[in-house]
């Protein structure tokens, strides 16, 4: 251990000094031109007002929100920290300045302790599980290719969220503690939720795993499933129902509000009208829902059948889940490595979850009408457990880097002059851009190509587990 630490002291200090200065940089130097922090800053005020009118931000709200209560809620966070001297309505610049700075502030902190777990599980003599110093540098460059997003969007404590679930997966806790923080992981954003088959089958006994290969419906299983997931829903409810409780049916309108989106502007889905428009079909990009959109005849189409393909490659990878439980059941059946510390599968075969976690997710947002640069800040730190020890997950680590860094440069620095770019006013008031540029198209198209890359390696790489 103490020759480790020694052969990596220079290299681990280096990453360390470089994550600390660049990270400070972005908390308390850096503020991009669009960023949502304005709005979180709204509601947050909106929010602690209502509060000390005994009321909710959903009463003095006219518009739709579009986050979950539970979001909502971590808003107004830094508002704990404020001195709010100011009336709702009359928020000086100064207050908000200072809210702006403790909100960053707390993306530091949130992103340095995620690091230093990432740290811990380096330097540790864990055998069963072991970060690598790729994994390291990983974690630390695409946070910072990022940087536009980073600490401005709420989405790094989403993929923290499902980084210590993970870990609590593999880990030797009660299956209980991987579940609930899954269910905070669903309050706080609905997109976990893809992930509760993957994590239900994880938290089976190990001793289960040869029902995946000689009766899959074996009373024992059923049950033991129907137990987990009576007791995340139970979890979930549990979390959400005091808001319901608290805000009504308005709680429930992100639900609606994400439902009626159109096709946004760098999913899939734009890659292919793109494509298509270089054929002859007219395409045109609109402003809604707080996002670009690319409209055609052929959007509402993608739209409707969005939500189809990601039911289906979420059922894809259970299916490839399954067949490499037949896989592995062999192989205990013909080895000693199924042992009464063993607890659940997933602590059994920790690398095996890891790649498929990481895949649901790119699947997800691959398929997914609506992929915003900032969704890869859920996949950052999971890309930071990545063993990096064979091709696939070396190449898998290379293209997760160049599909942040395509992202980085469509968003912002191509964004508005190739994706969005010469406006038009119709006579009834309603504002259109042209299509976006041969550029436009061909970089998004190799980021989105890449991404689907990544998830293929991936999964490749869960077939070389043993």
């Amino acid at each position: 251990m103490i020759q480790f630490i020694q052969k990596y002291r220079i290299t681990v200090l280096l990453i360390g000094v470089f994550f600390l200065i660049s990270r400070l940089f972005l908390a308390c130097c850096f503020q991009p031109s669009n960023t949502d922090v304005g709005l979180y800053a709204h509601y947050a005020f909106v929010n602690s007002d209502a509060l000390r009118n005994h009321t909710t931000i959903y009463d003095t709200t006219d518009a739709t929100i579009e986050y979950p209560p539970l979001a909502i809620m971590w808003m107004s966070a830094p508002m704990l920290f404020l001195n709010m001297d100011d009336d709702f309505g009359e928020v000086s610049q100064d207050t908000f300045f200072k809210w702006r700075s403790i909100y960053k502030y707390l993306c530091f902190a949130f992103d340095l302790f995620l690091f230093c777990i990432l740290l811990f599980f380096f330097l540790g003599n864990s055998r069963s599980f072991k970060v690598d110093l790729k994994g390291l540098i990983v974690y630390v460059v695409t946070g910072l290719i990022l940087f536009y997003f980073l600490y401005d969007r709420l989405d790094l404590y989403l993929g923290g969220i499902l980084f210590l679930a993970f870990l609590l997966l593999r880990s030797h806790k009660h299956w209980m503690f991987a579940l609930s923080m899954l269910a905070i992981g669903i309050n706080f954003k609905l997109v976990p939720i893809l992930l509760i088959p993957l994590f239900i089958i994880g938290t089976l006994p190990a001793n289960y795993i040869g029902f995946f290969y000689k009766r899959l419906l074996r009373k024992q299983l059923v049950l033991a499933v129907l137990k987990r997931s009576f007791f995340l829903v139970g979890v979930i409810l549990s979390l959400f129902l005091p808001f319901y409780f608290w805000g009504g049916r308005s709680t429930l309108d992100f639900l609606s509000y994400h439902s009626d989106r159109g096709v946004q502007l760098e999913s899939i889905y734009s890659s292919i009208l793109m494509m298509l428009h270089f054929i002859g079909l007219p395409v045109y990009v609109t402003y809604g829902f707080g996002s670009f959109n690319l409209e055609s005849d052929l959007s509402p189409f993608f739209s409707m059948i969005s939500s189809l393909f990601v039911v289906l490659s979420v059922l894809g990878i259970l299916l490839f889940c399954i067949s490499r439980l037949k896989h592995h059941s062999l192989l205990l059946e013909a080895s000693e490595h199924l042992n009464k510390d063993t607890k659940t599968i997933a602590q059994c075969f920790p690398q095996t979850f890891l790649y498929l976690t990481i895949a649901t997710l790119l699947a997800g947002i691959a398929v997914s009408k609506v992929f915003s640069p900032q969704y890869l800040l859920w996949l950052v730190p999971l890309f930071g457990l990545l063993p990096y020890q064979n091709k696939s997950t070396k190449w898998a680590g290379v293209l997760f880097v160049f599909v942040c860094l395509l992202t980085a440069l469509i968003y912002p620095f191509l964004y508005f002059t190739d994706f969005v770019h010469n406006q038009a006013v119709l006579a009834n008031g309603k504002i259109f851009w042209e299509a976006p540029t041969i550029l436009a198209a061909n970089i998004l198209i190799l980021r989105n190509f890449l991404l689907i890359a990544t998830t293929l390696m991936l999964l490749n790489a869960s077939k070389s587990v043993k």
